[in-house]
């Protein structure tokens, strides 16, 4: 039986909303080009202005205030009107997410009083590919509100094709596709070459990557496979793509060390990694950091690994 691809309980499975938070911002027009080119032909993506994760403390359902996605952009229509984007990012469908979307849809309307384009995109499950979620209130039969938005479910997509395809999100969201039966070590070459193809910066390329790496894991027999394949010719730019991925201070083992690590404690082995990557990029670190470090839960290890991508300086170390 094929493993689950990126199971709940490992701490290589990173934080879905953060990781494609900083997808949506880096390849914003790529994405919804490569998956819903409709809504593309609609936005104008010349100057996008994204709103942080703040907590929004009047937000409906008190049981979430994170938005996970929350942009303005123009309208190619209208000469560049406003266009408020909500995005959300879904680990499986749920039946109560369709109530909620319409009420945040409400919601943010009335807060920035501009247009507002729901979006979902679901990482597991069986909804259909592409489609739209329809939500519906009325009084017995008679029909009061049809709200609907466009969503993409990444599983029942054709990942043998968006591997190849040349927008640069393809092969990294590839690695959350159908794969027809194909063997994991060979997709993963596969999408991983398409990354290294990919015409994007190298932050850019890290971060695809790391996408690759999260939700297409390896045991360890397959990751001695996945070592005699991307040797052979046809995987060459893999190999060169692994080392300034580790130069980054992303340990190309980051992942199996993990999983060992759970196994004699999950928040040892997150603080252990964290200082190894650390210590490589910068070379050293101070006794408050250190200490800092070593006090902190797996969560917070896990969420500094994904920023140590893109810091430069030890100044820049955001160990709060």
């Amino acid at each position: 039986m094929d493993p689950t691809p990126f199971p709940e309980t490992t701490t290589a499975r990173m934080d879905h909303d953060q990781l494609f938070k900083r997808l949506f911002e880096a390849f914003l027009q790529e994405f919804f080009t490569l998956l819903r080119p409709e809504i593309a032909a609609r936005l104008d993506f010349s100057q996008v202005r994204f709103h942080s994760q703040e907590v929004f403390t009047d937000i409906p359902h008190g049981d979430r205030n994170l938005l996970d996605v929350v942009a303005e952009l123009g309208s190619a229509a209208t000469g560049g009107r406003v266009v408020i984007l909500h995005a959300e990012v879904e680990y499986d469908r749920r039946i109560r997410l369709l109530e909620e979307m319409f009420d945040i849809y409400g919601w943010l309307r009335k807060r920035f009083r501009r247009p507002v384009l729901p979006f979902a995109l679901y990482l597991t499950g069986r909804a259909d590919g592409r489609s739209e979620e329809v939500y519906t209130e009325g009084v017995d039969d008679y029909e009061i509100i049809r709200f609907r938005f466009p969503c993409i479910a990444l599983p029942a997509l054709n990942g043998l094709k968006y591997r190849e395809d040349p927008n640069p999100l393809g092969p990294a969201l590839a690695a959350l596709m159908d794969r027809g039966g194909e063997a994991r070590v060979q997709h993963k070459a596969y999408c991983l070459r398409g990354v290294a193809r990919a015409e994007v910066s190298d932050s850019g390329r890290v971060l695809l990557q790391h996408v690759v790496e999260t939700y297409l894991p390896l045991g360890e027999a397959e990751q001695k496979e996945f070592a005699a394949m991307i040797a052979a010719p046809p995987f060459h730019e893999v190999q060169e793509l692994l080392s300034p991925y580790e130069m980054r201070g992303i340990e190309r083992g980051i992942e199996r060390g993990i999983e060992r690590g759970i196994e004699c404690g999950e928040e040892r082995a997150a603080r252990r990694l964290l200082l190894q990557v650390l210590r490589k990029k910068f070379g050293g670190l101070t006794d408050a950091q250190v200490a800092r470090i070593e006090m902190a839960d797996a969560a917070w290890c896990e969420k500094r690994l994904l920023q140590a991508v893109e810091w430069q300086s030890p100044s820049e170390l955001d160990l709060a």
